[in-house]
């Protein structure tokens, strides 16, 4: 199979291509590869914007819900409820599957702040160890100067430990 393109105006250039020799096992149509990346692309912003994601999937069964539950309400009103308790059922089935929704973002996200909170943490307590490590390095070498001399390192090493430990809290404070 040979194809002819251009190439800044000059003359064609000949681009071969390889025949199909079986058909894909990836994908077998490109609407199944568009409906998992849709539900890839929806895990992925729930993972990160859980609060958003259950409002936006509360809000219509809560919006039909007091839409049926007005509905019931003009019927009262019009003196002909006989007959619609159904709609005041529906009503508030929908609403309550609409709390739950939101309240199951609520959940989530609390989940997601605590994630990152223990994120953070973690990587705050690995620096604060290797820096630890590397002024317990630096203590075991011997002063020079003496017992004096080694009085002196040591309350120098303690005072650099607190003032890495004061910054690291800053950090931490910050984001």
């Amino acid at each position: 199979m040979k194809k002819y393109g251009r190439c800044r105006g000059k003359g064609g250039v000949p681009v071969r291509t390889n025949a199909e020799l079986r058909p894909s096992r990836l994908f077998h149509s490109t609407w199944e590869y568009v409906k998992k990346s849709m539900l890839t692309i929806l895990r992925a912003y729930m993972m990160y914007k859980p609060l958003k994601t259950f409002t936006y999937f509360a809000v219509p069964p809560i919006v039909a819900g007091l839409m049926t539950g007005f509905r019931f309400l003009f019927f009262i009103a019009r003196g002909r409820s006989g007959g619609h308790v159904q709609s005041l059922i529906l009503a508030c089935t929908l609403i309550i599957i609409g709390f739950l929704t939101f309240m199951i973002g609520l959940v989530a996200d609390v989940i997601a702040a605590k994630k990152g909170n223990c994120s953070r943490t973690s990587s705050i307590m690995r620096e604060e160890r290797s820096m630890m490590q590397c002024t317990d390095r630096y203590k075991k070498k011997k002063p020079t100067a003496g017992r004096h001399g080694r009085k002196k390192l040591l309350k120098k090493t303690a005072k650099e430990n607190m003032e890495n430990r004061e910054i690291l809290f800053a950090k931490f404070n910050k984001s």
